[in-house]
């Protein structure tokens, strides 16, 4: 039994202590009569082990019965003692038993001895009561000098708090904290009396000497604020303590194992919470230290026998000498600091000399630089002074050195010479790129006009540049008007529009015209001002580099300078094979968009030889002609839509993608002297023959006509177009690009320009034909005249094409593909309505058909004619309303393009916004109307609720809005009629709308509902509204809330507030005026003024809430400080006793307390507690409430009710709050949370009612990460809507009350925007799941817990998984938090960082454990549950436990200590501790990965509380 004992250095040392004394005590055995035959060495082991195991004993390190045992022995061997008296009050201050509590606590001589007096006694002064090593208190550090005030975390044990906000000086020079309260120190603790007893007492400082320093690294206790009231502080010895003055009662002090530091253990101070009477006596007596003086120092003095006396002055003769020591230290480290200061001082003089020094002749070499400076002209002096330095010029005052400081300060260099700074660099940060995909962003910009038009008649160039990658699109055209067209083949290339454009001030590019197509493709195009092109500095860099290099191009092959357009696309080509990735600068360009690194040998020289291999149907004569088409190489560019090598031969201009072969050292342009005449010089310098060639080449006339169009892929527009012709291409615009708009998600669209040297595994955009193998050589000679040149240009392809662009308009004319108008379309492109017919309808007339004819971009608005030559007006969301349904389904496979042009929403959107769509159907689950219920209509708006042709229950609704428009108008006084005139300058008309809805209660029929509602998105910020968020209670608070009152006799209801947003006033502030309600009419120029929020408003969640606070302060309430949404009121239920404060108890003397209060002794006669609680949780109008007391809940109400601001009723109880079922047994305190009910409607609705359920969620067979490799490029649209949506509602069930799915629902959401059929059939696997287990409900109850778990005390398991998630390589982190037998708490998800070993990813599970604890723990502590101990987590990873305990970041883990550094920080505070669990028994295992069926059933029997 002892070798499990856990004894620290404190115990070994006494235990030496001890043996050496009784050796030395036993030694004298001759004058100790005892029975014979005992030796002195065997009575010195007796007398040893017998002393020892008593301390043990009362420390409770062993069990009492071994005690017993021992004592008995002493009867049966030893002689009984006979003299009972002892020293009681050396025991009392030491803190230790009496002798009738520690039988046998010592030995005499016999009695019947006639010298008494040389009878000896050995004492140990003994234990602290065992309650403090059953429920840890708050332990204070006790120090004895530097802190004269008690210093402490948090209010917890205080009293008599007030607010301060002092910034103090702590932790030594350069160090702050802040005083945030000062007040009394006060809280629990054991006390032995003068009678020997012990016994809990309230002890407080009766002064305002308790700081609450919340960045304070202890809880300090300060002896020297207890000795200047008079007390006396014990630390040496056995047992420590503070001995009051007065009274001479004893309070123990502890040890602590590591530091041997005295600790003063207190429990917080009673606060109002039933649960305190199983923690505090029923009665306690107020101790004050400040009212308990010390009377006589004398009075207590201690009573030494001579073996303590022996052990004592022992150890204070060591304590002198040490004390001498540390004087003598002391004494030598004032005088070593004196000698440092005065070193300090003398280094500090020398360095302040040299500083003047240095000032000085600085000062003259500036003033020689002046002068030299001016006789040189305001030259720069760098290569002066360097000459000097070697001796080439004589300056003899001129500075040696050189050193630009010298030279900032001319005012004359500033005014003629100094030059615009550098450019700054781009604001995008290497983050923001990393969240940018290629085209996102693009900057352009047009160069210059060329003096010289190209061969193609062009004069400029544009180019467009990649934000993320530097890619760079360069498109030759004739004049700058002609942007849009440039824009329109830009868009093409890429295959989509950007999503950000940022451009000059240049009108071809601001037009209106061209402004509006970008605005309806969703282009944001940003100018930037006027001056500051740096801004563009990316796209003029592009210019300026693509400009020189095609300079240095045509210089170095002497091609003639008309082929300048050809040259500029290949110098893109190269640049991007050279230069580095904006947003990687490791990678090239090439390699940034196309995954392939680039090959430079690939790339030929301009103007060399090339020759494009043909075969023999080619050539006209087989035997003389060449076998191949020689020519010049210009560069890979575009031409004809076609990309590729462009080869100038001896007739026309070519067009080749494959089959060429290159001759890299042959130029034939460097030796003709004509082909560039401002090239002859510079040729002549280069020595550079020249050579006659014919001039064919040159010749224009020469070339074939197709060669001298305009180049269609450079938009090259005859020179005499003008605008007209832009505009008129312009108005075509929906003909002219069908390029979608930008999609976040289509990260992986490349360029359809393919570049030749792009491997086709890495471009799946290459043609098969030029992917292919070489052609087989073709037999037929009937087309080898045609084939003489180009195929791209022989007259037959010519004619074939125009005949082929007939054909297809013809063919597009005859059977057009009517496009998808829904919703999301027509927010994408609005133009797609001109022209088609909409039918409205108008009270009183019926409907009318009317045609689109425009649409006003300024007004936002579409402009609608009748065939009676009326024209009407309607804003964009009214037109979204008339859209026939048949418009929106799908007719070709032109739909899917047009749907894949809809921007969707994120991952993590499209998440929020599916869940809170299950939200929304799981509320109203409970309110369906039943499936009889054909006679009701639902209008859209007050002009259908009233029509009586389309809506027969017209009158009901007629009654339904008389009975809102009266509610808020008289009753509530929600506005005022005003002057439109008197409206300030700003002011904002906001639009109001009905909505109408038929309320079913438990499937019948209720009411007719109709609501006002203002159109509260046309609110225009800090203008009608300043703050718009508004705090709402957590399920996780709700859950944490129901389980801690999972006791008996307490109850639940649920409290709703009728009109809750119409109940708040508006804020003086914020003026918000409405335009007139429709069916109650305004007079003319009037319209209203709010006075108080109405359904709609932005501000009305916030305003609702602020009213709440303030009514439930009013009533009593208090909120909480972790938690602004949960308010409580406590009250005394024992007759006599004063109010539940801390300052009352004390003020009082005497705090009483019971576990179950008598009914004649009880305040409230339905509680049998002896505190009267109610808790309120707040979520949006819901009031969750739980009680223990039916007097206080009617209070609460009668108090809100006089208030008159909110209107509470009572729903019933929380069998449906929120979507869940909470059911509740009074008289067993179990509380059962479940959602059958929308798991049944979820099963009907998805017709799986029938179905078989499923033993697990998701099989452990299942490999996601295959399923993702699978997973098509463009998913389809349809099965991605559904799979979001049932994903969305799979996850309220898993947040609520099914943890087992969280982990799969989870894996499955990853794909919310990628999924195809199999994962949606994966998702439909959950919900079979759910089939068989929907009845399966979380159980809480107190009684129900089990050792080693304490009711209302949270505990939690915390696991990982390493870098299970391929290809991102985050690791996958769970844990649940459980409080009375279930969870309440769990998470499963991804982790935020990627972990480098499995220690760092269970740490980061366990610090996003740790935080949720924290909070929860908060939520208990001001609830009034106290959590005494720390909160256990259970790990299983022992590295990462040893870490977090020990806080060794270091080596391999030193990159931990950042981030985690707090978890080390919780554990030292008592917060939470990590236990070692096996990983059989780890519950959070569930939430890592999928589980087998026998693991998840019996683990989740646990998890739910049913085992």
């Amino acid at each position: 039994m002892c070798s499990d004992l856990q004894l620290s250095l404190y115990d070994v040392a006494f235990a030496a202590d001890l043996w050496n004394m009784v050796l030395d005590f036993t030694a004298r055995s001759d004058d100790l009569p005892m029975r014979p035959g005992i030796p002195p060495f065997f009575l010195a082991k007796l007398v040893w082990g017998s002393v020892f195991l008593i301390y043990l004993s009362q420390s409770s390190l062993i069990p009492s019965r071994l005690t017993n045992a021992i004592s008995e022995a002493y009867e049966r061997h030893l002689i009984r003692p006979q003299n009972a008296s002892f020293p009681n009050q050396y025991l009392q201050e030491q803190g230790g038993e009496t002798t009738a509590s520690l039988l046998p606590a010592f030995f005499m001589a016999d009695p019947s001895s006639s010298n008494k007096e040389r009878a000896f006694v050995i004492v140990v002064p003994v234990g602290l009561p065992p309650e403090l090593h059953q429920c840890a208190p708050e332990y204070f550090l006790v120090v004895d000098s530097g802190a004269t005030v008690h210093c402490l975390w948090d209010a917890m044990c205080t009293s008599h708090l007030k607010e301060r906000n002092s910034a103090i000086g702590w932790g030594g020079v350069g160090s702050h904290s802040v005083c945030i309260a000062i007040g009394r120190l006060c809280g629990v603790t054991f006390c032995r009396s003068n009678s020997n007893n012990w016994s809990k007492v309230l002890i407080t400082s009766g002064t305002d000497d308790a700081w609450v320093i919340p960045t304070s690294a202890r809880m300090l206790f300060s002896q020297v604020r207890v000795k200047r009231q008079g007390h006396r502080c014990i630390l040496d010895g056995p047992n420590p303590g503070l001995i009051i003055g007065d009274t001479g009662d004893f309070v123990p002090f502890v040890i602590e194992e590591e530091t041997q530091f005295c600790m003063f253990p207190m429990y917080p101070p009673p606060t109002s919470s039933a649960r305190h009477a199983g923690l505090y006596s029923s009665s306690m007596r107020v101790l004050n230290l400040e009212g308990a003086r010390k009377s006589s120092i004398n009075a207590h003095a201690l009573i030494f026998n001579p073996l303590v006396s022996r052990i004592l002055l022992k150890r204070s003769a060591l304590k002198r000498a040490s004390q001498a020591d540390i004087k003598q230290r002391k004494l030598l480290q004032v005088e070593s600091r004196r000698i440092q200061k005065e070193k300090q001082r003398l280094l500090e003089e020398k360095r302040r000399f040299l500083e003047e020094k240095r000032l000085i002749r600085d000062q003259a070499n500036r003033s020689s630089y002046k002068s030299y400076h001016r006789r040189c002209g305001h030259a720069n002096l760098k290569n002066l002074i360097t000459f000097k330095r070697h001796g080439k010029v004589t300056a003899s005052r001129l500075p040696s050195k050189f050193l630009r400081n010298y030279r900032k300060d001319c005012p004359i260099c500033v005014a003629m010479k100094m030059r615009r700074k550098s450019l700054p660099k781009g604001s995008n940060s290497t983050h923001e790129l990393d969240n940018l995909v290629p085209w996102e962003e693009v900057f352009t910009d047009s160069s210059g006009k060329f003096r010289r038009q190209s061969k193609q008649g062009n004069n400029y160039f544009t180019v467009f540049v990649c934000a993320k990658t530097g890619d760079k699109i360069a498109i030759p055209h004739v004049k700058r008007k002609h942007f849009p067209l440039v824009y329109f083949e830009f868009s093409k290339r890429i295959g989509r529009h950007p999503k950000v454009m940022y451009s000059d001030l240049a009108s071809e590019i601001n037009s209106s015209l061209f402004e509006r197509y970008l605005l309806v493709k969703g282009v944001n195009h940003v100018n930037v001002p006027r001056g500051e092109h740096h801004s563009i500095g990316v796209a003029e860099k592009a210019i300026q580099d693509l400009s020189n290099m095609m300079r240095c191009m045509l210089a170095d092959s002497n091609v003639p300078g008309i082929y300048w357009d050809f040259v500029i696309e290949h110098a893109a080509l190269v640049n991007s094979m050279i230069t580095p990735s904006i947003s990687d600068k490791t990678k090239t360009i090439f390699e940034a968009v196309w995954d392939v690194i680039p090959n430079i040998d690939l790339v030929p020289p301009i103007g060399c030889f090339c020759a494009r291999l043909m075969d023999n149907s080619a050539r006209e004569d087989w035997k003389l002609d060449p076998k191949n088409q020689s020519g010049v190489f210009l560069g890979f560019a575009h031409r004809r839509n076609i990309y590729g090598a462009q080869i100038l031969v001896d007739k026309a201009i070519i067009t080749a993608k494959h089959q060429i072969a290159y001759d890299v050292e042959l130029f034939p342009f460097q030796k003709r002297e004509n082909s560039n005449d401002r090239m002859q010089f510079l040729q002549s310098l280069l020595s550079r023959k020249t050579a006659s060639i014919s001039d064919s080449a040159l010749d224009n006339d020469h070339l074939n006509s197709d060669a001298t169009t305009p180049y269609p892929n450079s938009i090259a527009i005859d020179d005499s177009s003008d605008d007209e012709q832009v505009t008129s291409l312009m108005q075509d615009v929906d003909n002219l690009s069908k390029v979608p708009p930008f999609n976040i998600l289509d990260s992986e669209t490349r360029r359809s320009d393919v570049s030749l040297h792009v491997p086709p595994k890495a471009n799946p955009n290459v043609d098969e034909e030029f992917t292919a193998s070489p052609s087989e050589r073709r037999s037929s000679r009937r087309k080898r005249s045609s084939l003489s040149m180009d195929a791209s240009e022989s007259p037959s392809s010519k004619s074939i094409a125009k005949r082929s662009k007939v054909i297809d308009k013809a063919s597009t004319a005859k059977s057009p593909t009517a496009p998808i108008i829904t919703t999301d379309t027509l927010r994408v492109n609005k133009s797609l309505l001109i022209g088609k017919k909409l039918k409205k309808y108008f009270a009183g007339f019926g409907g009318a058909i009317g045609t689109v004819t425009d649409y006003l971009l300024d007004h936002d608005a579409y402009r609608l004619e009748y065939t009676d030559g009326h024209v009407d007006i309607i804003p964009f969301d009214d037109i979204l309303k008339l859209l026939p349904k048949s418009w929106a389904k799908p007719r070709d496979s032109s739909t899917e393009e047009a749907l894949y042009m809809v921007d969707e929403p994120s991952l993590e959107e499209a998440l929020i916004v599916h869940v809170e769509a299950a939200a929304l159907i799981a509320h109203i689950t409970n309110d369906r109307s039943p499936l009889n219920a054909t006679h009701f209509t639902t209008p859209k708006d007050y002009a259908h609720a009233v029509d009586p042709e389309r809506t027969p229950d017209f009158r009901l609704w007629l009654e339904a809005t008389r009975k809102e428009y009266e509610l808020l108008d008289k009753t509530m006084g929600c506005w005022e009629v005003v002057d439109i005139d008197t409206l300030p300058n700003d002011a904002n008309l906001i639009g109001v709308k009905w909505v109408f809805k038929i309320k079913f209660k438990n499937g019948e029929y209720e009411r007719h509902k109709a609501r006002i509602v203002a159109l509260g998105y046309q609110q225009r910020k800090n203008v009608d509204y300043f703050a718009s968020f508004s705090p709402t209670a957590s399920y996780v608070t709700i859950r944490l809330v129901l389980a801690l009152t999972a006791l008996p006799h307490w109850y639940g209801v649920d409290l709703d507030a009728t009109g809750a947003f119409i109940s708040a006033p508006l804020p003086p502030e914020e003026q918000v005026y409405l335009k007139g309600i429709p069916g109650y009419d305004l007079p003319p120029g009037k319209c209203l003024r709010l006075k108080k929020t109405i359904y709609g408003l932005v501000q009305a969640p916030l305003s609702y809430f602020k009213l709440c606070k303030e009514v439930y302060a009013k009533v009593g309430l208090r909120q909480l400080d972790c938690d602004e949404c949960v308010f409580v009121k406590y009250s005394q239920n024992i007759r006599g006793q004063p109010p539940l404060s801390v300052e009352n108890i004390l003020q009082a003397g005497v705090f009483m307390t019971m576990d179950t209060v008598p009914e004649d002794q009880r305040v409230y006669k339905s509680c049998i507690y002896p505190v009267a609680c109610i808790i309120i949780v707040m979520y949006v109008d819901n009031n969750g409430v739980r009680h223990n007391c039916h007097e206080l809940l009617a209070e609460f109400q009668s108090d809100v009710a006089k208030d008159g601001r909110i209107d509470l009723h009572l729903e019933g109880d929380m069998s449906s709050f929120l979507s869940v079922r909470y059911l509740n047994n009074t008289e067993t305190g179990e509380i059962t949370a479940d959602q059958e009910a929308y798991i049944d409607t979820l099963l009907a609705q998805y017709n799986m009612t029938e179905c078989n359920a499923n033993k697990v969620p998701l099989k452990t067979s299942v490999n996601l990460d295959e399923i993702a490799a699978r997973l098509p490029r463009t998913p389809h649209p349809e099965v991605v809507s559904l799979y979001a949506k049932l994903i969305g509602e799979l996850m309220f069930i898993a947040i609520n009350t099914q943890p087992l799915i969280a982990q799969p629902v989870n894996a499955l959401a990853r794909f919310m925007t990628t999924a195809n059929a199999e994962l949606y059939v994966l998702a439909k696997g959950v919900l079979r799941y759910l089939k068989g287990v929907k009845s399966r409900k979380i159980v809480w109850c107190a009684s129900r817990v089990k050792f080693p778990f304490v009711p209302c005390e949270l505990y939690a398991y915390s696991d990982a998984s390493w870098a299970d998630i391929v290809p991102q390589r985050k690791s996958s982190l769970s844990y649940l938090i459980f409080c009375n037998n279930a969870v309440f708490s769990w998470k499963a998800s991804l982790s935020s960082v990627l972990a480098m070993s499995s220690a760092e990813a269970e740490l980061i599970a366990l610090c996003a454990c740790a935080a949720d604890v924290a909070y929860c723990r908060k939520l208990a502590n001001e609830l009034g549950f106290l959590q005494l101990r720390p909160t256990i987590i259970h790990e299983d990873n022992l590295g990462a436990k040893q870490i977090a305990e020990s806080g060794n970041f270091k080596g391999r883990s030193k990159h931990f200590e950042l981030r985690w550094r707090f978890l080390h920080h919780y554990i030292n505070r008592g917060i939470v501790s990590i236990k070692a669990v096996k990983r059989d028994l780890q519950l959070a295992d569930v939430g890592t990965a999928s589980r087998g069926y026998p693991q998840l059933q019996q683990m989740g029997a646990i998890i739910h509380g049913e085992a």
